[in-house]
């Protein structure tokens, strides 16, 4: 995962899982935080399991 603090965004690779999406979620929450309106989750080939998605999209 990298995060772009200027930028509001947050680059996945890999494998994204429940823990990882809880993580995720976190980093998003510290970008709204920091002001950000706005933040860009760029999950690309990222796999995402069922769960995961389920808790990103609760988040949303």
């Amino acid at each position: 995962m990298r995060t772009d603090r200027t930028a509001g965004t947050v680059r996945v690779r890999g494998h994204l899982d429940g823990v990882g999406a809880e993580a995720l979620c976190r980093v998003v929450d510290a970008l709204r935080q920091l002001g950000h309106r706005q933040v860009v989750v760029d999950l690309g080939s990222a796999t995402v399991t069922d769960d995961a998605r389920a808790l990103l999209t609760a988040s949303a």
